[in-house]
Formats: structure tokens, C-alpha cells, sequence
């Protein structure tokens, strides 16, 4: 067995053409952050990448692992079990889902 990590997170969210709810977080001195968060996606959409698997460099999505459509073809072809693909435009609703 082997454990998965990234390398680094990913920049990958395009802000501009994703669509999303902001609220408002007041500063904290020991997280440093301050300002607006995203608190809900309605739609998301991805920059391109040439990595197969990456986290994103996004506060709700950072947990989480995305892939390409290549590597989601070489899991299914290979017949690799324990993974759930679920398609980028459901992302929101799962989201919703589980808070």
C-alpha cells in the first residue's frame, strides 16, 4: 500500500469565469486571513494543467483531490477500485450536500 501526496497545491480555479457566493470573514491573527471567502460555488470551472492528480490552493476545495480525464480512463480501464469520479459541474451540488 502506498499514501498519496501532492506535491503542491494548484492555482487552478479560474474566479473569473467560475460562479460563486461570497461572505465576509473578519480577520484572525493566527490563521492571517481576512476579507471575502468563498462560501459557496454554483459553478465551477478549472485552468488547464498537465497534472493528473492535484489539490487545489483553494480554501473550500483544498481538501480534496482532482484529476484529469486521463487518469479517470486509466482507473476505469485498469479496473481500480476505492475511488469516486464525480463530474467538475456536480462538484457544487456535492458540496451541498455534505455540510
Amino acid at each position: 500500500m502506498f499514501f498519496i501526496k501532492c506535491i503542491r497545491r494548484q492555482s487552478l480555479v479560474d474566479y473569473e469565469s467560475s460562479k460563486f457566493l461570497t461572505r465576509k470573514v473578519p480577520s484572525n491573527a493566527k490563521l492571517k486571513v481576512g476579507g471575502n471567502f468563498v462560501d459557496k460555488y454554483i459553478n465551477l470551472v478549472l485552468k488547464d494543467t498537465d497534472c493528473d492528480v492535484f489539490q487545489l490552493n483553494d480554501l473550500k476545495l483544498g481538501r480534496y483531490l482532482f484529476c484529469s480525464q486521463r487518469f479517470k480512463s486509466l482507473c476505469e480501464e485498469d479496473g481500480i477500485k476505492g475511488i469516486q469520479f464525480i463530474d467538475l459541474e456536480l462538484v457544487p451540488n456535492y458540496l451541498q450536500s455534505i455540510v
